[in-house]
């Protein structure tokens, strides 16, 4: 499954000025729609936070629980549903202690999104629900066909926090390794930008992914990149091709058929990112993977000897769910040995990121499918992640 996309730039004195409407040296803003420059303002920098996602769960006794999100809110700007389509009223519906949104009972978030606790953990499984790891059943559902998957239990606020290091910390930027790539965004030549993994690179379960066609319409992390780096370079000569399918393995990617349609765009970037599917289940060694990452990138190599790569580490997961959290955050080793293997070739380690978003976030907070896919949140960080490790340009 090919499909293309082109990133038309923008003049280069607009997209140089960060995050156009959401910059620190002006006020922040309340973005109602699905916007390049406010979706790439990555989530490590600054004081403000544009659309932060989390799930309204009842709590078992039917209480609304706090609602923590990445950093202690200094003031809320906007509450939005998933879709961004409904913004919700300060004193009404929502306020603020000790930094946590606190959720009125007779506001109309609670009315509209809050999920009672028995409709999303069963005591006794059934077929249709997710195997929870400690027994029972989890709420099975997705982001797909126009139906908004845990989008529709979910809100999307809009924040500033004190001046504060990252939670997740930030990504560390390779540029040394990508100066062809750097080179031809900058000189205007085409540049080729190819991908290759599974569904997450596919595009589930971003709003705005073919398959899922939900409002605001956020395009998957591989797009929003390819995009970004257009733009930021004023360059409308990126040729972008993904080739990755859901539910394929680092097996699959190796296969000659795979290594050929990569051949065939003459790419000058190639973002590989499997792991999820190699990762549940039994687990596949983190060795074979590690075989399999390499076989892809020096199969590519062999008729493309100059082309630059990305190893994006799989997110992690829902470890509620069972046998889906094995291996995927073991393989983060093996793609840094890739790296430090072969000449340019970093690891935009998402997987890292993911980890430690996890620990102040619950997986349902960034997750439309509630196993392994991504909201539009965390496809957001997935971009910002490979742009941040091919250049310091967030």
């Amino acid at each position: 499954m090919k499909r293309k996309i082109l990133a038309v730039g923008l003049a280069a004195a607009m997209v140089l000025v960060p995050a156009v409407g959401c910059s620190d040296a002006g006020e922040a803003e309340d973005v109602s729609e699905y916007r390049l420059d406010a979706y790439m303002r990555p989530v490590w920098e600054g004081t403000q936070v544009v659309n932060e996602t989390a799930m309204i769960l009842r709590n078992a006794d039917g209480s609304l629980p706090e609602i923590g999100l990445l950093y202690d809110i200094e003031e809320v700007v906007a509450v939005r549903n998933y879709a961004l389509d409904k913004l919700y009223t300060a004193g009404e519906d929502y306020s603020v202690r000790d930094g946590k949104l606190i959720i009125s009972e007779d506001g109309a978030i609670a009315s509209d999104l809050a999920l009672d606790y028995d409709g999303y953990y069963f005591p006794v499984y059934r077929e249709g629900d997710l195997l929870a790891t400690g027994g029972g059943g989890l709420l099975s559902t997705e982001a797909s066909y126009g139906l908004q998957g845990l989008g529709k239990w979910q809100i999307s606020v809009t924040y500033t926090h004190a001046e504060t290091d990252s939670p997740i910390g930030v990504p560390q930027t390779h540029s040394e390794k990508f100066q062809r790539t750097i080179s031809k965004l900058e000189s205007g030549e085409q540049t080729n930008i190819v991908c290759l993994g599974d569904s997450i690179s596919a595009g589930w379960s971003a709003s705005g992914y073919t398959y899922c066609n939900i409002s605001p319409w956020c395009p998957p992390y591989f797009e929003l990149a390819a995009a970004y780096l257009g733009e930021y370079y004023g360059n409308a000569n990126v040729n972008a091709a993904n080739f990755s399918v859901g539910g394929m393995t680092s097996a699959w990617g190796c296969e000659a058929a795979q290594i050929a349609s990569i051949v065939q765009e003459s790419p000058d970037l190639l973002i590989l990112a499997f792991g999820m599917n190699d990762g549940v289940s039994g687990g596949l060694s983190v060795e074979t993977y590690r075989q399999n990452m390499l076989a892809i990138v020096d199969g590519v190599r062999e008729q493309c000897p100059d082309v630059e790569v990305v190893l994006v580490s799989p997110m992690l997961p829902n470890a509620e769910v069972a046998n889906m959290l094995v291996n995927q955050y073991s393989y983060v080793a093996a793609l840094k040995e890739i790296a430090a293997e072969r000449e340019n070739v970093a690891v935009a380690d998402v997987g890292t990121i993911s980890f430690r978003l996890l620990q102040c976030k619950k997986f349902r907070d960034v997750s439309a499918n509630n196993v392994n896919h991504p909201n539009d949140f965390l496809h957001r960080i997935y971009a910002q992640t490979v742009v941040k490790t091919i250049a310091d340009i967030l």
